[in-house]
């Protein structure tokens, strides 16, 4: 005996019009319209994307910045999103560096040296920042003393070894 429905009973079967259309060109519209509203609605979540991080991240702070060569505005954004991490909090001293901004720099390394207490080699790369930075304001002389630290350290980094021969030489 078999089971299930068939024709010669009498019953015929018809897909619910709801989910099958019996038009195919209906189902080729739908289809269609579906894929545009996806598409405008990827567009919007493109397009609104700065605006909505601003929101969340920063509330009432401009919108996320547009110049991909100008790394301080995403440096800060890095910062902001991640206050303790060391990397960067130091790459947002090294914009300030570059800028001139020598109190601004000093003041993301001093933090980067709190969050850096129990971690030798990146309190070490710490300390090379600020010797940069204080020997752009009082000479190399006065720079010295933070690499030599550093260099204690990461007695192993060659960058700490390099940069205290460096300040070394400079400041003779």
């Amino acid at each position: 005996m078999d089971a299930g429905l068939r024709r010669q009973d009498g019953i015929a079967y018809r897909p619910d019009r709801r989910i099958v259309p019996k038009n195919p060109h209906r189902v080729r519209t739908r289809l269609h319209e579906e894929r545009d509203a996806l598409s405008r609605f990827r567009f919007e979540c493109r397009s609104n994307l700065n605006a909505l991080l601003a929101d969340v991240v920063f509330g009432s702070t401009p919108v996320l910045p547009n110049d991909w060569d100008d790394a301080g505005p995403w440096a800060e954004l890095a910062v902001r999103l991640r206050p303790t991490d060391p990397f960067a909090r130091l790459t947002f001293a090294a914009t300030f560096l570059r800028g001139g901004h020598l109190a601004e720099a000093e003041r993301e390394i001093d933090c980067a040296l709190e969050i850096t207490r129990a971690c030798p080699d990146l309190r070490a790369r710490a300390l090379r920042n600020k010797a940069a930075a204080i020997e752009l304001r009082h000479g190399p002389r006065a720079a010295l003393s933070l690499v030599e630290e550093a260099a204690r350290l990461d007695p192993f980094c060659l960058t700490t070894r390099r940069d205290l021969r460096a300040y070394r030489q400079a400041a003779t």
